[in-house]
């Protein structure tokens, strides 16, 4: 294989893969290891079943307008991750906000596993006037499950205390 090959050849291709491996010791010593000890990157082997992702987004009457739609993320460790409603054709702003022990524990008790599951029920002949309403879709991920709700789609409605609860992270 390396028979043609002269022998400043063979030094160039030893000193490239010297230097490659010099790089990737050099940035996984400075840049990804550090981020795992501080916690920057999730840990899946870590998470229990307490664990939670939320994710919210907006959609309907907000889709036609000059702004864009609201979202949000908050995980179980109580990092929220805001993105308010923006011109459409401006830089989005990022809003992040560390909850309160309080607020984490009122979430976890909201996070029942049955009622989530009869909210995930799609519902039997919804129509939804989008252009006349602000509807929402959550993705709730509680330990291994993942649960979509929508308050159009799904038996997921407007008069219970999970939404409510929710709803109250878009006035941040």
């Amino acid at each position: 294989m390396f028979d043609n090959v002269t022998k400043q050849q063979k030094n160039l291709l030893i000193l490239t893969f010297l230097f490659a491996m010099f790089c990737g010791a050099y940035l996984y010593l400075t840049v990804f290891a550090p981020a795992v000890q501080d916690g920057i990157l999730p840990s899946y082997s870590k998470r229990s079943d307490n664990d939670f992702i939320i994710q919210v987004a907006e959609y309907g009457r907000c889709i036609d307008s000059q702004f864009t739609c609201a979202s949000y993320r908050i995980d179980s460790s109580g990092s929220l991750m805001l993105l308010p409603p923006t011109l459409v054709n401006s830089d989005p702003v990022v809003t992040q906000i560390r909850l309160s022990k309080d607020q984490i524990g009122e979430i976890r008790q909201l996070l029942i596993k049955d009622n989530l599951k009869s909210y995930a029920k799609p519902k039997l002949g919804a129509t939804c006037n989008q252009a006349d309403s602000d509807e929402f879709r959550y993705s709730i991920t509680l330990g291994a499950e993942v649960y979509h709700l929508d308050t159009c789609q799904t038996e997921f409605g407007r008069d219970n205390n999970l939404y409510g609860f929710l709803q109250s992270f878009f006035a941040y």
